[in-house]
């Protein structure tokens, strides 16, 4: 339970930093998603009960700060931390390569997933290859970030004081 809270709050430090402080920030249009790389990161140290209680709030307040389509967030994280947890349990997950990976397949999905809900209502005008444009650009920026959060991931989940029991 510690660790679930634990990794609920540092997603919502990555939901605060997304919308304060790197969305300011972009590259050829595009801005970071911190919070897929990081539901990509925890989905490999986590069990499926664990993934819930986290990927669920997180989604939520993503989805509050998102002005389209209320859930799509959270169903794309959802997904996502699923489908690459049931995957992980079959791989070799201590190189770098593999949540860079998993990062790189979870936008595309992402991206298959905007483009069947959101772009047919008409809310993005964009063509068909600026979509694709952005989502290449999108892949490297989220493929780029990914080492540094997937080794905070990996500290704090092998730190002492998640392995302890809490004593009230």
């Amino acid at each position: 339970m510690k660790r679930s809270i634990t990794f609920v709050l540092i997603g919502l430090l990555c939901l605060i930093l997304q919308n304060t402080i790197f969305m300011n920030f972009s590259i050829f249009g595009i801005k970071v998603d911190l919070l897929l790389i990081y539901i990509v990161s925890i989905s490999m140290f986590l069990d499926k009960v664990e993934l819930i209680f986290v990927v669920l709030p997180i989604g939520i307040f993503k989805d509050a700060f998102f002005p389209y389509i209320f859930g799509i967030n959270t169903l794309i994280y959802i997904i996502v931390s699923f489908v690459v947890n049931l995957i992980e349990n079959k791989i070799y997950k201590d190189t770098i390569v593999i949540p860079i990976l998993f990062t790189c397949l979870s936008t595309l999905v992402k991206f298959i997933l905007v483009f069947i809900f959101i772009y047919p209502s008409g809310i993005l005008n964009y063509s068909y290859e600026k979509f694709l444009i952005l989502f290449v650009y999108e892949i490297i920026l989220n493929a780029s970030i990914c080492p540094f959060i997937y080794n905070v991931v990996k500290k704090v989940n092998m730190s002492e004081k998640l392995k302890k029991d809490w004593k009230f």
